[in-house]
């Protein structure tokens, strides 16, 4: 983004206290469109993909236009910032957005304007990105032509500056070197931001889609024909030397885990690590208690995979027959791998791709001795 402002020197004081930025409406388009045109440098056309228009507002008068647009297709000043590889890239750029517009009308240059109505609008962005789009957003990005603009408003709104692109853009379907570098500024939307971008998986919180859940209460678990008696009676092949988690108790925190939304072992393991704060869950399944800790102990990742890799899991899928069509899908594809190794990630519900995989629980991973190494409707767009 290139932003067109006036330079803040002997800029008047005014009250802000009034300053509200929000998402244009459909009839306020055709003016937010013919305002860029007219005052930006840069002129204005349209914004590809997705995208996002805000409008500021002091005591009911515009007096800043944003646009929001779809990241930049390349940057390695920002891949490298925020520890991305090709495929996690690739996936997420979606929620991304860049600053594509900034303008302060030229009847408000007003002291400390430019960086309030900024930090105002991202503060907002990512709610009404999903309100409109679908999805949230974890991070926005701008460009800012250095032979115009020092960027001072991004860095009094806190943004970082990444330092400057080799020259290069894009155009007509391919990149040219235009031989203007523009200087890179990012901004996380939250703390948890790095995190849920660089996460193995694509997350709940990265994707915006609530986690799955379902009562306990509501599943048919105990008496003969509960489903913790037919859990009982599968075979443990593990040895018996040195278990502390009983088959079913391990197959209990797997069910209950997948109904709260984990979608791999990893998940599972960090999910039931945080059930030692769960201690009545912990009773109520029946896991471990440990006399030197006074308290119940879930199993560990460990446990939880070898588990995983010896259980039969047709008989698994059959004693699940009760369950749902969800999980007896999720119970398939893991035979199905078993067979065929090749075979990968089946979508929870076809058609439906932002749905978490919870096939992927069951996609073999490797052994604790190989990982020991590793450690307002009516918005306009």
């Amino acid at each position: 983004m290139d932003q067109t402002i006036a330079p803040s020197i002997a800029l008047p004081v005014r009250d802000l206290s009034s300053l509200e930025v929000r998402p244009t409406l459909a009839r306020e388009k055709e003016r937010w469109d013919a305002l860029m045109r007219e005052h930006h440098y840069l002129s204005f056309g349209w914004m590809a993909g997705e995208s996002l228009r805000h409008v500021a507002l002091l005591d009911g008068e515009w007096v800043a236009l944003l646009g929001w647009g779809c990241a930049a297709l390349k940057g390695t000043l920002r891949e490298r910032f925020i520890g991305w590889t090709p495929e996690q890239k690739s996936r997420r750029l979606p929620y991304l957005a860049n600053n594509v517009r900034y303008l302060v009308l030229p009847s408000a240059r007003i002291r400390n304007l430019a960086s309030k109505v900024l930090a105002l609008s991202v503060r907002r962005l990512s709610s009404d990105w999903q309100r409109i789009h679908g999805h949230p957003l974890h991070m926005v990005e701008t460009f800012v032509d250095p032979s115009r603009f020092a960027g001072t408003c991004y860095k009094a709104a806190g943004w970082t500056c990444l330092g400057q692109t080799s020259g290069f853009g894009y155009r007509t379907g391919a990149y040219h070197h235009h031989g203007q570098p523009k200087t890179v500024w990012v901004r996380f939307l939250s703390k948890e931001a790095r995190e849920i971008l660089c996460h193995p998986d694509d997350t709940p919180r990265l994707t915006g889609d609530p986690p799955m859940s379902v009562s306990l209460d509501a599943l048919p678990l105990e008496g003969i024909s509960g489903l913790w008696n037919r859990l009982a009676t599968l075979p443990d092949p593990r040895k018996k030397q040195g278990i502390r988690h009983p088959q079913l108790i391990v197959l209990k925190i797997v069910i209950a885990g997948i109904l709260t939304g984990c979608t791999n072992v990893k998940a599972l393991g960090e999910w039931a690590a945080h059930l030692a704060k769960d201690q009545s869950l912990l009773e109520r399944l029946g896991c471990f208690y440990s006399p030197s800790r006074k308290r119940y102990v879930p199993p560990s990742w460990t446990t939880l995979h070898r588990t995983l890799a010896t259980v039969d899991s047709l008989r698994f899928e059959q004693a699940l027959s009760r369950m749902g069509p969800h999980l007896r899908r999720s119970l398939r594809t893991h035979r199905r791998r078993r067979q065929d190794p090749s075979r990968e990630r089946l979508p929870l519900h076809q058609g439906h791709p932002s749905h978490e995989r919870l096939s992927r629980v069951f996609r073999p991973r490797p052994g604790p001795e190989e990982r020991l190494g590793e450690n307002e409707r009516d918005h306009s767009v």
